[in-house]
C-alpha cells in the first residue's frame, strides 16, 4: 500500500511538470500574434526620453516611405521565409537583417537601416520563422533560424553576385548570425554584427524561468526540451556562440548595453573572450536590451560604418 502511494505521488508529480513543460514551451515558442510596431518588450520603452522616442519615430518614418521589394526563399524544412529588400544605387555591399524574439525588421533595425542604406549599402530585412509574413508554427531561439540565415545568405549572393555581405542580428538574431557563422557560408558573407545576442538557447531558456517566471529551472527546462524536439524538432542544447566563434573565421562585431536585464551583457562579453582575435566589443551604458542603438547613437553607427568598411 505505501508503495501504491509514493508511486502515485511520483507520478503526480510527473504528470505535473510534464504538462507545465508543455505550456512553458508553448508560451516561449509558438507564433503569437502581431504586435503593434510600436510595442516595446523586454524593457525597452523602460528608461527612455522623449528624444530616443523621437529618433525612434523619426527613422520609422523613413522605413515606412521605401519601396521595398518583397521577396522570399524557402527554409531547409519546407517553409517559406519572407523579406523585404531594398536595393541602394552604387552600392558598396549588402547588409541583411535578422531581428530579435517575437519582433520584426521595423522594430529593431529603422535607425540601423536607414543610416547604412544612406553609408550605400543594399538592405535585406528578413521576417524570421514564426514572425509576420514567413510561415512556421514555432521559433526555434536560434537552433533553426541559423540555417534560415544560411538560406538567405545564399539567396543574397545569387541576388548580388561578388557584393560582399554582412549578417546583423539583434537578440535572438543576433544568436542565429553568431550561430550560422560557422556553417557554410558563401565566400562573399564577409562579417557578423551580433547586438545583445544570447550565448545558447538553453543558456537563455534557463535564465528566463528564474527571472521572468520566478521558478527553479530543473526539471522544468528538460520537460520544456522534450516539447521542442517532439512538436518543433530542435533541442535547445544543439548549438552555442562559443562553440561557434571557434569554428568560424570570419570577424564579428559584439554591441551590448551595460543594463540589459533579459539577456546579459556577461553574454558578449564571454562571446568576445571566447575568441578576442575575430571579435571586437562595443558596450553602451546606461542601455536595457536594444537599447544601444538609442544611449549612443552617434558612436553606435560610426562603429558599425567603420567595421563594414574595413572588412567589406
Amino acid at each position: 500500500m505505501l508503495f501504491f502511494g509514493i508511486s502515485t505521488m511520483v507520478l503526480a508529480i510527473f504528470l505535473l511538470f510534464f504538462i507545465f513543460g508543455h505550456f512553458i514551451f508553448i508560451r516561449a515558442c509558438r507564433r503569437r500574434k502581431a504586435y503593434s510596431s510600436d510595442h516595446h518588450e523586454h524593457g525597452r520603452g523602460h528608461g527612455l526620453s522623449e528624444a530616443h522616442f523621437a529618433l525612434i519615430k523619426d527613422a520609422r518614418t523613413w522605413f515606412d516611405a521605401q519601396r521595398f521589394e518583397e521577396v522570399s526563399v524557402p527554409s531547409h524544412d519546407g517553409l517559406c521565409l519572407r523579406g523585404k529588400l531594398l536595393p541602394c544605387e552604387n552600392a558598396r555591399g549588402a547588409v541583411l537583417f535578422f531581428h530579435g524574439y517575437h519582433s520584426s525588421a521595423r522594430r529593431d533595425f529603422s535607425i540601423q537601416a536607414r543610416a547604412l542604406h544612406e553609408a550605400g549599402y543594399h538592405l535585406l530585412l528578413v521576417s524570421e520563422r514564426a514572425h509576420g509574413e514567413s510561415s512556421g508554427k514555432y521559433l526555434c531561439f536560434g537552433t533553426k533560424e541559423r540555417y534560415d540565415v544560411q538560406r538567405w545568405a545564399e539567396f543574397a549572393e545569387q541576388r548580388f553576385g561578388e557584393l560582399p555581405l554582412a549578417l546583423f542580428g539583434l537578440s535572438m538574431g543576433g544568436a542565429s548570425v553568431l550561430t550560422a557563422s560557422s556553417l557554410a557560408l558563401p565566400a562573399t558573407v564577409r562579417a557578423v554584427i551580433s547586438d545583445c545576442g544570447f550565448s545558447s538557447p538553453w543558456e537563455i531558456i534557463i535564465r528566463t524561468l528564474r527571472r521572468s517566471y520566478k521558478i527553479y529551472p530543473y526539471p522544468v527546462v528538460y520537460f520544456m526540451n522534450f516539447w521542442a524536439r517532439t512538436l518543433a524538432g530542435f533541442d535547445f542544447r544543439e548549438c552555442s556562440v562559443k562553440d561557434s566563434l571557434k569554428a568560424t573565421s570570419l570577424p564579428v562585431l559584439l554591441i551590448h548595453g551595460e543594463e540589459d536585464r533579459f539577456v546579459p551583457t556577461e553574454m558578449s562579453v564571454r562571446a568576445h573572450e571566447s575568441s578576442p582575435e575575430r571579435t571586437e566589443l562595443f558596450l553602451v551604458a546606461d542601455a536595457r536590451h536594444g537599447q544601444a542603438i538609442l544611449f549612443a547613437t552617434e558612436e553606435y553607427l560610426r562603429r558599425l560604418v567603420e567595421f563594414l568598411e574595413k572588412h567589406l
